[in-house]
């Protein structure tokens, strides 16, 4: 008997082949923001000169606010962008990956402000500067990319 068949035995109602597929989707992501958090953590362990609760925390640091923002992001290009004329999208993608880009270094800020603030009971902020901030910002951009893309996959395979 197939996985489709059982939850639809149990449910009563027949789950969508579109609800699985949004369903999936959702793990998927998840797996994939654990991914990056796992990799920022061994990073920052093997090359940050940390321990591994501080890499740990550097890595949450990275990877909660950049996940936080995927799901509106993904809102966004799902309800604005997919069905947009070419120039339209393009437009709306480098806008979108520029204002992904810039709010995940925002919270990347606060993160790490709030952690060197709080024995002074407030936000410490040591802004990036130069190549880091530029590799920042690529960083931003190609995440965004990453969610825009995994946005269409689902898209379209619950629309085809």
């Amino acid at each position: 008997m197939a996985m489709r068949e059982v939850i639809s035995d149990r449910a009563g109602d027949a789950e969508t082949p579109a609800q699985q597929t949004l369903r999936e989707a959702r793990w998927l992501g998840l797996v994939g923001w654990g991914t990056l958090l796992v990799a920022y953590t061994v990073v920052f362990f093997a090359f940050g000169r940390s321990d591994l609760f501080s890499s740990i925390q550097r890595a949450l640091f990275n990877t909660v606010p950049a996940a936080l923002l995927s799901w509106p992001v993904a809102r966004l290009v799902e309800r604005h962008l997919i069905r947009a004329a070419l120039l339209r999208q393009v437009l709306g993608h480098l806008t979108l990956g520029t204002a992904y880009a810039f709010l995940w270094y925002v919270g990347l800020q606060v993160g790490y402000g709030l952690q060197n603030g709080l024995p002074e009971g407030g936000i410490v902020g040591r802004p990036l500067m130069g190549a880091a901030l530029t590799w920042q910002m690529f960083q931003g951009m190609t995440l965004y990319a990453v969610v825009a893309l995994f946005t269409y996959a689902v898209f379209y395979r619950t629309e085809l």
